[in-house]
């Protein structure tokens, strides 16, 4: 993963205010569960994320210079983590992606660095 000169204070910076992105993001989805109502037979399941909440939150980490720097596997697995959560990332980064076979820690950091 390159880091594009960045420094480490400048990284952080930035995965601090992605962090507060999806933090952001989370509460507007929050509050529009609580808050509106769904149409009867027409709503998702809720572990199903909702293309127009998915593609908002893509594009802003695809913007990320964070995300922009990253190989495609990083960037996947990142936004893995920024849109589905912790207990997915780690599923995904230890999951390969072409055969569906479990890695063992050394193979995904071999991967993902």
């Amino acid at each position: 993963m390159a880091n594009m000169g960045l420094t480490i204070e400048e990284l952080q910076e930035q995965v601090k205010s992605l962090q507060e992105q999806v933090k952001h993001l989370e509460e507007r989805l929050n509050d529009k569960k609580v808050t509106k109502s769904q149409p009867e037979n027409t709503s998702q399941p809720e572990n199903e994320p909702q293309p127009e909440k998915v593609s908002q939150t893509h594009t802003q980490l695809d913007d990320s210079p964070i995300v922009g720097g990253m190989d495609s596997a990083n960037a996947l697995a990142a936004k893995v983590l920024f849109t589905k959560g912790n207990k997915e990332f780690i599923e995904h980064v230890f999951t390969d992606q072409d055969t569906g076979r479990k890695l063992s820690y050394a193979e995904m950091r071999m991967r993902y660095g």
